[in-house]
């Protein structure tokens, strides 16, 4: 058990997961399509939009790892830390082995 997130943001999480074992594999091709329509326009700059669909995967999909980190970069850059720490928080909890979230933690 990581020292580094609160219990409620854990139990959040697991909880979450469930909702993500419900997806069937057209809502998850579905996801995977706006997620990589959603990286498009960050990499174009036009991040309100990004923003506004990673959003809505995570509506569907609240473990959806890429949309936790690039969602959680936007709202870390807007200035919006807490909203920001929230996301790469429930990021570290469902890929905890990869280094980039922690250092986005900065711890």
């Amino acid at each position: 058990e990581s020292k580094a997130i609160d219990p409620a943001t854990m139990n959040r999480v697991l909880a979450e997961f469930q909702l993500h074992d419900k997806l069937s594999k057209e809502d998850l091709s579905k996801l995977r399509e706006l997620t990589d329509e959603a990286q498009k326009l960050h990499k174009d700059n036009d991040n309100s939009a990004a923003e506004h669909i990673f959003e809505q995967v995570l509506e569907t999909d609240p473990v959806n790892f890429e949309s936790l980190i690039t969602l959680g970069k936007l709202k870390y850059f807007k200035g919006e830390l807490e909203m920001a720490r929230d996301l790469f928080d429930r990021a570290l909890v469902v890929r905890p082995e990869l280094e980039k979230t922690m250092y986005r933690l900065g711890r």
